[in-house]
């Protein structure tokens, strides 16, 4: 940690630097901030990083002295700007918290610490101190994401220039400093000297330099000399700065990166967005950073470098000794060479005299390879133009936050948010402890093919495929297990707005804003009809859950209620003053729930459209409805970023919390437990307590928008659909494993002893953690390990086991009517079997209900039971196991009611509908069962059983 400087610094404006009466240890804020080191001296005071001891973790303040400090009027202003960045909560921008003065302190503004680097300074250690355009375009994407989602909240930066961007230890852009433009543009503009020379000026517009308010236009100004600062080495002027912005036309920058030396090809639409963004009038600039970025993605050159880490490039060989952060070895030791990556842990340690960039190196070439060179640039400024022109006149692209980075581009995608521990979010075992042979799950798999944001997605009642539908006008049809591609169904002319299943699956209803319902064949993807006399943009629809009604809800503010069988119209009235965002059927079918536009929550009665309820909270518009899985409650979200769950008997509000600045476009509930899924507008989800409102995690996964969250109905899975055109298939145990609000489960095994168990202690023992029944070479016997505990009816199991070749099995819903003998049942662990239900009875009768990979009904005719085969799920060699290498594998048994299904590492290995009304078993004991016939010796061993009850 560097010490403050002992003298004053020419950056700080003053002979006097009241900043040396901070130091280490330091309480301020009240004594609720305690300084710990300096980053730096900032433009009107200096940055120290802090520790805040009421939340327990560090933070950045930015000091304030001089001039401003004593201006009333303009420190309220810098408030209010303040207090609207901090709605701001968005994946590349750095959060911003609040503007402290308080008697006999200095005033500071407290902010997010970001680990990282800066752009400037790595720009420092690349090939003659340039960025690529290759390395650099992800991060100007990224930049243009950051920019258009706070210009689409009301903000501008105002001061942007490179020293404000961060690549923080995620390989993610973070743009700092949003609110405080009037703090710099207060020292930057009004304490500079007259000829504004002072090169942290040289990315502000002529407008901002003369006085006038930053805008869009002047961040698009910024953005331009940004980039051209990083690709060239200099920024666009250098001397004489005030009068070169407002009067001189900037060298091209094609021209200034051939001064360089560096062998960096900027393409040629590439280099004309930068010279336009360079404008002298706010006109001739490109009208947003979305134009920017829509131009980068159609002429820049070929695919980029995508998913560029702090690792892909190099930092220069006079930075400061950091310590290197990576995924595989957070412990890694300092380095201080150019070789490889050094991530600052202080992410503005340079200073911001850095901001100036360096001098470029002579000129090498000769005069006339400059003139060619000079003719070329102008070419493609104009045919770049051109193309930009296009580009903006395209009417049809949606104004909604944007796809800012393509999916492969994102290193966080699967990664934690900041505070889960790192584990929960990455492909693994989710057994203590070494466990080979184990299949690991993937936290969250990709789903990747439309062209456009994906606005809904569904899950069929079997939850066997999932399908989304996208602003690119198609429906697309997924594996619901392993989100493998299906197949498109194209029949819309507009975007799809919505996707809805019916209740038996056979088809699937989609909704589009060209003012259509379309019905599809779930199984073959024909297109079977479309409904008739919509009147404009059919924003969902929705089946009840009897498979008779299909709603939809229009931007007319109208709902109908069709006769699925029929197609015909049974009623059509209007629901809101407005536009109808969301609907949902209540799951007994009786009740339909609405959301609009006019703040309103409604209740109709399902079958003839009569209004029962209206629910007034909300501020500002609905965006979602959700009923609980009993149908007591339904949850609401909207623009004004809360969530209130109601009471349907009364229509009371129950409970609301907010969502902590970011806006909740989709809810779903759970299908067991009281957890609430948002799907947020930073490209979040959020878990919550939907009991008590209270946040449990937060996952990231899109890079824009999410506008859609389902769970399948199994419980198992959970997508998410977003703007960055990809869907998203989740594990949610795998979501929730670290949550014990939301788990129902409890150990069966303390990995210590048999506390809980009885059986025949010879042959059952705890050995190293695992539950282990072994059998010598010789004997013949059946033993049985009983759970004590009360019986099992309706019930999960989950279980890691390890058994090599030898019959044996798990029991369930068992009964016991002799001493040392159990009938029910079998979940069989047994060689190529494994993963099978059979039923075992004490007559010696052991029939299969269902071999590995089969889906059965078992029914009775006359006293004989019969097994019907319905289909085959899987064949038996491609169930993943690892029985045959004594590898450890995960079991699961549900049973609810008469339905049964097991699973085996992940799979489906049975699933069986057992209506023999003779001998269908509900409940029962829970028994481990070690078998053998004598051959040789045989051993079977569990290292986790986990149940919990329905």
């Amino acid at each position: 940690m560097s010490s403050p400087p002992t003298s004053s610094s020419p950056e700080d404006g003053h002979s006097e630097d009241p900043g040396l009466s901070l130091e280490a240890g330091l309480l301020v804020g009240g004594g609720r901030y305690a300084l710990r080191r300096l980053l730096r001296r900032g433009t009107a005071g200096p940055v120290w990083v802090a520790w805040d001891e009421q939340l327990g973790e560090e933070l950045v303040l930015k000091f304030i002295f001089g001039p401003l400090a004593q201006n009333g009027a303009r420190l309220e202003a810098m408030r209010r700007e303040i207090g609207k960045a901090r709605r701001l909560n968005y994946p590349h921008l750095v959060r911003v918290f609040d503007l402290y003065q308080l008697r006999d302190e200095p005033a500071f503004v407290s902010m997010e610490y970001v680990p990282g680097i800066t752009l400037d300074t790595m720009r420092l250690g690349q090939p003659r101190r340039v960025f690529s355009w290759t390395v650099l375009q992800p991060f100007i994407r990224q930049l243009c994401a950051a920019l258009e989602y706070a210009h689409g909240e009301g903000l501008v930066h105002g001061v942007l220039r490179p020293t404000s961007l961060i690549l923080d230890d995620r390989g993610r852009l973070r743009l700092a400093d949003f609110g405080l433009a009037i703090l710099d543009l207060d020292t930057l503009v009004e304490e500079s000297p007259p000829n504004h020379s002072d090169p942290r000026i040289a990315f502000m517009s002529p407008q901002v330099l003369g006085g006038s308010a930053p805008s869009v236009s002047d961040d698009v100004y910024a953005l331009g000399a940004t980039v051209y600062g990083l690709l060239s080495g200099t920024p666009p002027f250098q001397w004489n700065v005030g009068f070169q912005v407002r009067k001189v036309r900037p060298q091209a920058i094609g021209e200034r990166v051939e001064l360089s030396g560096a062998p960096n090809e900027v393409p040629a639409l590439v280099a004309a967005l930068i010279m336009a963004c360079l404008a002298k009038e706010p006109e001739q600039r490109p009208d947003s950073p979305r134009t920017i970025r829509e131009g980068i993605e159609t002429g820049g050159s070929g695919p980029p470098e995508i998913g560029v880490s702090p690792s892909s490039v190099v930092t220069p060989v006079n930075a400061p000794a950091v310590a290197t952060v990576n995924a595989g070895n957070r412990n890694r030791g300092p380095t201080t060479t150019g070789q490889g990556v050094g991530m600052p842990t202080d992410p503005w340690a340079a200073t911001e005299a850095n901001s100036g960039l360096d001098d470029p190196p002579s000129p090498s070439e000769s005069l006339g390879t400059r003139n060619i060179l000079r003719g070329l640039a102008t070419l493609a400024l104009i045919a770049g133009l051109l193309i930009w022109s296009w580009v903006r006149w395209d009417g049809r692209k949606p104004k909604e936050y944007p796809s800012p980075v393509t999916p492969a581009e994102l290193a966080f995608a699967t990664q934690p948010v900041p505070g889960i521990p790192d584990d929960t979010a990455r492909p693994q075992s989710r057994i203590d402890g070494e466990t080979p042979g184990l299949v690991p799950r993937p936290l969250v798999r990709m789903l990747s093919g439309h062209r456009e944001a994906v606005n809904s997605v569904t899950f069929s009642p079997d939850s066997r495929t999932l399908a989304s539908g996208s602003f690119d006008s198609s429906v697309r049809r997924w594996n619901g297990a392993s989100g493998e591609f299906l197949d498109a169904l194209n029949g819309h002319q507009d975007r799809v707005e919505s996707v809805a299943f019916s209740a038996d699956g056979s088809t699937l209803a989609s909704g589009s804003r060209d003012q259509t319902v379309i019905l599809w064949d779930s199984r073959t993807g024909e297109l079977r009809s479309s409904l008739p006399g919509m009147k404009s943009t059919v924003f969902m629809v929705a089946f009840s859950p009897d498979g008779q009604t299909l709603a939809s809800a229009e931007e007319n503010g109208e709902v109908s209620l069709w006769d699925y069988a029929s197609g015909s119209l049974r009623h059509r009235f209007r629901a809101h003053e407005g536009a109808v965002w969301s609907i949902a059927f209540s799951p007994n079918g009786r009740t339909l729930a609405s959301g609009g536009v006019d703040r309103r929550v409604r209740l109709w009665n399902a079958t003839n459209g009569v209004s029962l309820r209206s629910m007034a909270g909300h501020t500002e518009a609905v965006h979602s409805v959700a009923f609980s899985i009993d149908g007591a409650f339904l949850a609401s979200s909207g623009r004004d970023r809360t969530i209130r769950i109601w009471r349907i008997a009364d229509g009371r509000l129950m409970r609301q919390w907010t969502t902590d600045g970011s806006i909740g476009h989709a809810l779903a509930f759970a299908r067991r437990g009281p957890g609430l899924v948002s799907a947020n507008e930073d490209g979040s989800l959020s878990i919550w307590n939907s009991a008590t409102g209270k946040l449990l995690t937060n996952h990231w996964g899109h890079s824009g928008v999410v506008h859609s969250v389902a769970f399948s109905p199994d419980g198992e899975k959970l997508a998410s659909g977003g703007h960055d055109h990809t869907v998203r298939l989740w594990d949610w145990e795998q979501l929730t494993e670290s949550l014990p609000e939301l788990s129902e489960f409890i150990d069966l095994f303390n990995g210590g002893d048999l506390t809980g168990w009885r059986g025949d202690l010879r042959y059952w023992t705890v050995q190293d953690g695992v539950l282990t029944g072994s059998v010598s070479a010789g004997e013949s016997l059946k033993s049985f390990l009983v759970w004590t505990g009360e019986p099992v009816g309706n019930f999960e199991l989950r279980f890691v086991f390890r058994s090599e070749e030898g019959n044996s099995g798990i029991l369930f819903r068992a009964q016991e009517p002799q001493p040392g003998n159990i009938e029910g049942y079998q979940y069989e662990l047994w060689s190529d079997q494994t993963g099978g239900l059979l039923d075992v009875r004490n007559s010696g009768e052991r029939r299969e209900l269902a071999q590995v990979g089969q889906r059965t009904v078992a029914t009775d005719s006359r006293g004989t039971r019969l097994v019907h085969l319905v289909e085959t799920l899987a064949k038996p060699s491609l169930v993943p196991r690892s029985a045959r290498d004594g590898g450890w594998n995960e079991g699961v048994i549900v049973a609810e009611g008469n339905r049964i299904v097991q699973r085996l590492n992940g799979q489906p290995s049975a699933m069986v509908l057992d209506i023999d009304s003779t001998r269908a078993l509900s409940q029962g004991l829970l028994a481990l069962e070690l078998y053998s016939q004598g051959e040789e010796k045989r051993v079977i061993q569990f290292q986790r059983l986990r149940l919990r009850r329905f």
